[in-house]
């Protein structure tokens, strides 16, 4: 983060008066401009309506997300003027999936493969190792990525009283799982090399 100089006007007493104060510049947060502002309150009151209706208590957010078995850090000290040098494989890193969920504040089903995330395997996770670690009449919210088929989703949910519903699309900020995959991978940058995979490192911080 940087600082600068900018210029603040007010008035007082009936003069305008001109005020240098600092500027402090923070990183962009962006959000996609294809996003539906119609989509995203339908979403809101579609929430609201499990909560009133079903009596909806406990909310689960999945996500999945990819990482490089390459992360470190990107900054180092260096006296000014001084380069800060470091090595790194010029090859191609292999790529470690991770899918899990969050209930409240605890992550849970949190789990890595080396595969593509396909429909099957969703399905399989589904069912099998998050449905049993949340409470019955749970409300499950997941995104629209091409291998969540909503109707198979929707069956398995309904045998196991629990509820789904998908983001509007373009939202991954109404999804608190993005920021878990954003906290994950910048712990990963200084505490990596002490894990002989990504796999474990992950098993790791996230208690699984």
């Amino acid at each position: 983060m940087g600082t600068g100089k900018a210029i603040r006007l007010y008035e007082t007493g009936g003069l305008l008066c001109v005020e240098e104060v600092e500027d402090h510049t923070k990183k962009k947060t962006f959000t996609y401009s294809e996003k539906s502002d119609a989509e995203r309150y339908i979403f809101w009151l579609a929430l609201i309506f499990y909560v009133v209706c079903f009596e909806v208590e406990d909310v689960a957010f999945v996500d999945e997300c990819g990482v490089d078995a390459h992360y470190q850090r990107e900054y180092g000290r260096a006296k000014i003027g001084l380069k800060v040098e470091a090595t790194k494989r010029g090859k191609r890193f292999k790529r470690t999936n991770i899918i899990g969920g969050l209930l409240g504040r605890k992550h849970i089903a949190v789990q890595s493969y080396g595969h593509a995330t396909t429909s099957a395997f969703f399905e399989d996770w589904f069912e099998f190792e998050l449905i049993p670690v949340i409470p019955e009449n749970t409300l499950v919210i997941l995104d629209n990525a091409s291998f969540h088929s909503k109707k198979r989703i929707f069956m398995i949910a309904i045998r196991y009283g629990i509820h789904v519903l998908f983001l509007p699309k373009y939202s991954p900020d109404y999804n608190p799982m993005e920021q878990s995959w954003a906290n994950f991978k910048s712990w990963l940058c200084d505490n990596l090399a002490g894990f002989p995979s990504v796999d474990i490192a992950a098993i790791a911080y996230f208690g699984n």
